[in-house]
């Protein structure tokens, strides 16, 4: 008598999701040939049988969803996520749905387990994505429905997605038009995936002013006030024309290391940040930035996963649009 397995136990063994396992034994929804074959093959091979009457994470209902939040720091006081989380509870919240927030880093999703154990909401939705992706390959293998505010090549994945790229390479391209050639980037962790992104779109506003970028004046962990002064008195001294901001956060920093040294505003140096923020807005002077719809995306992700769950359908990816906005920081 053969030995009944899990669908998780195949999914696992195989290093594919839960979801694909189940479409390739029901033959509802569509899976690659070879998938299909690989998963019979090892089912005969091994002499089992899948356990058809093992429960799938959906089959419990809580009425909760959840919002990942980045464990270092205080989320509240970050203006992309606080946006983002609140759009995402305003949705859900007149939809009689509670939203919950669940801290992760790419050193540790142990919050994010914890809950799906403990299974204590429906589904997740990923304010960013880690650079090993080491959540999005745990919500997979457990049959949890998620929406990334972010992009991953991956089909199966719902996505809210932007032009990072793009936005970047039409920001640089604009201050170099202006005559800016000498830049300084100052960004957070080298290895966070929107910043490897931001990179790529500032390389190429380069290559396309026939230019190079100087890495040498590319600063990370100046999240860190000491390491962001450091870099202030690099750059300083190499005279550099304008300091590019990978994120709104990071230009705050920035625009008060300056203030208290005293630096003028665009007449000293240009500054200018790859996204916008209310604090930005109301700086003195104004700050030229990208705008993203930070509330349209969240409240995006939201349908998307709300439809998800109610209706087991997934909707395709959607790009958000953005707005380069030139002020007076780099006048």
């Amino acid at each position: 008598m053969k030995e009944k397995v899990n669908i998780s136990r195949i999914a696992k063994d195989l290093g594919i999701s839960v979801s694909t396992v189940s479409r390739a034994l029901s033959g509802n929804g569509r899976v690659a040939e070879a998938t299909r074959q690989e998963i019979l093959d090892y089912l005969l091979n091994k002499q089992l049988v899948p356990n058809v009457r093992e429960k799938n994470y959906t089959d419990i209902t809580t009425n909760i969803v959840a919002v990942t939040v980045p464990e270092e720091g205080n989320f509240v006081f970050m203006p992309y996520f606080q946006h983002t989380f609140f759009s995402i509870y305003d949705f859900f919240s007149i939809r009689g749905i509670q939203v919950i927030p669940i801290k992760i880093s790419a050193q540790n999703i142990s919050y994010l387990k914890k809950a799906v154990e403990d299974h204590v909401m429906d589904g997740v939705i990923l304010t960013r994505r880690v650079e090993n992706v080491e959540e999005i390959k745990y919500l997979k293998e457990h049959g949890v429905p998620f929406v990334l505010i972010g992009e991953i090549d991956d089909p199966e994945i719902v996505q809210v997605g932007a032009d990072n790229e793009q936005a970047t390479c039409d920001l640089v391209s604009a201050l170099i038009q202006k005559g800016y050639y000498k830049m300084a980037v100052m960004c957070a962790e080298k290895r966070q995936p929107i910043n490897q992104i931001r990179l790529k779109g500032l390389i190429n506003a380069h290559v396309k002013n026939y230019m190079v970028l100087n890495q040498e004046f590319v600063f990370y962990d100046t999240d860190s006030e000491d390491i962001a002064e450091l870099a202030v008195e690099k750059i300083l001294a190499a005279n550099m024309d304008a300091i590019i901001c990978m994120d709104d956060n990071i230009c705050l920093n920035l625009l008060k290391i300056l203030k208290k040294r005293h630096i003028e505003i665009p007449k000293r140096i240009k500054v200018a940040s790859l996204h916008n923020s209310p604090f930005l807005e109301a700086w003195n002077p104004s700050i030229t930035c990208v705008n993203y719809d930070v509330d349209g995306a969240g409240k995006e992700a939201a349908r998307m996963l709300y439809t998800l769950l109610t209706e087991k359908r997934k909707l395709p990816k959607v790009v958000m649009g953005y707005e380069v906005q030139m002020k007076e920081s780099t006048n």
